[in-house]
């Protein structure tokens, strides 16, 4: 208790700080509306609950478990991840605010291939062809792309673009972006990828502005696009594969319209939460969200999709964490999300119960709300070794 006290009162000693520089730096409320909103929130809550104690995580849901798959050698934050084609993971960390870190990991002890105590961390890490991208910016609202590669050969890292950009996505080996020009409003930006790793369209193409904060993008399998805002706005927005198509072939006189393409509005559902952190599809075509706030618990949510691609009106929560849910990818058939200095599979159950009876060790939480099993993991297995490459 002691701790969560500690980190509350850390959170609204950093929050007021953060008030008080915006209004001695006025150009600082660029990131409130570009880059930096969930970096910054990231690393305010990175800050605030740098205590050694692990914050809860908590299977809500009926029917799934959780499993740790690889924790950071600090209590920095995961901010986030991704895997190459080798199955090396990168992830980025941060200590505070500001602070990035990133890191590449076969197995053994993670290698830093970028540090940079004086830059926000970014929203993103992902793997696109024979490169690693990832982000981050400054107090001047510089927002760097940077790139790590060619992954075939001798890697480095390099900045690639200054475009305006929150969070990167991969869709067909494109690059798609969410952010905004100085302090205007979020845009989904465009670009393809250059085989040396460059963006051909540096500043990126706009291919339309939607309401809210910078948050996540995800495709599903017929190639429909999805954002949900970072906060400001609890709608989540879908758009057919055509709709992007044309949006692409034709921004100016075809962009994608927020207008009439409310997928849902989980404000009523989720009151505490601000915006989202990271989206996917599954491979059932339902739509995984984390949701996160500064001070309240974050979660893991699936919102049922029916066969039309429409929400079915079926939302589930999955995890719940008093800590910040980060980024959900896919990988190898399984569902990771990143929680603090850890990254976590989601497994629904049998799958979970075979591996309890293989020796990993859970226990039983109170529950606080309606009445499902809950565990949390005890004892932690190594993350598998494999050879360089």
């Amino acid at each position: 208790m002691r701790n969560q006290h500690l980190c509350l009162g850390a959170i609204r000693t950093v929050v007021v700080f953060w008030f008080l520089l915006i209004q001695v730096k006025p150009n600082m409320k660029k990131h409130l509306f570009g880059f930096v909103p969930k970096a910054a929130f990231l690393v305010l809550t990175a800050l605030a609950a740098s205590y050694s104690a692990r914050a809860q995580l908590m299977v809500v849901g009926d029917g799934y478990t959780a499993v740790p798959y690889y924790t950071h050698t600090t209590s920095d934050n995961i901010v986030s991840y991704d895997w190459d084609a080798n199955a090396n993971l990168y992830y980025m960390t941060s200590t505070g605010f500001p602070d990035i870190n990133m890191w590449k990991t076969n197995g053994g002890s993670p290698v830093n291939i970028y540090a940079n105590p004086n830059n926000f961390a970014g929203a993103s890490v992902v793997d696109i062809g024979n490169f690693v991208y990832f982000n981050d910016s400054d107090f001047s609202n510089n927002q760097n792309i940077h790139a790590y590669g060619p992954l075939t050969g001798t890697p480095s890292q390099a900045i690639v673009s200054t475009t305006a950009n929150y969070g990167l996505y991969n869709h067909g080996g494109d690059l798609f972006l969410t952010g905004a020009v100085g302090s205007g409003s979020n845009q989904i930006f465009y670009s393809h990828l250059a085989a040396n790793g460059t963006l051909v369209s540096s500043p990126a193409i706009s291919l339309g502005t939607t309401g809210g904060g910078s948050g996540p993008l995800a495709f599903d399998a017929a190639g429909d696009l999805y954002f949900a805002p970072g906060f400001g706005d609890s709608n989540i927005y879908k758009w057919s594969g055509v709709e992007l198509a044309n949006a692409i072939a034709n921004p100016s006189l075809d962009p994608l319209s927020t207008a009439g393409h409310v997928w849902v509005n989980y404000g009523g559902l989720f009151p505490t939460v601000s915006g989202a952190t990271s989206m996917l599809v599954d491979p059932s075509g339902n739509l995984l969200v984390t949701l996160t706030d500064f001070t309240n618990p974050s979660d893991l949510v699936s919102f049922g999709a029916n066969s039309n691609g429409d929400y079915s009106g079926i939302e589930s929560t999955i995890l719940t964490d008093t800590g910040l849910l980060g980024e959900l990818r896919e990988h190898d058939g399984g569902t990771y999300v990143s929680a603090n200095n850890e990254i976590v599979q989601v497994i629904p159950e049998p799958a979970a119960l075979s591996m309890a009876m293989g020796g990993i060790v859970l226990w039983l939480l109170p529950r606080r709300r309606r009445p499902a099993r809950q565990k949390r993991i005890n004892e932690w297995p190594e993350f598998p070794e494999k050879s360089e490459t």
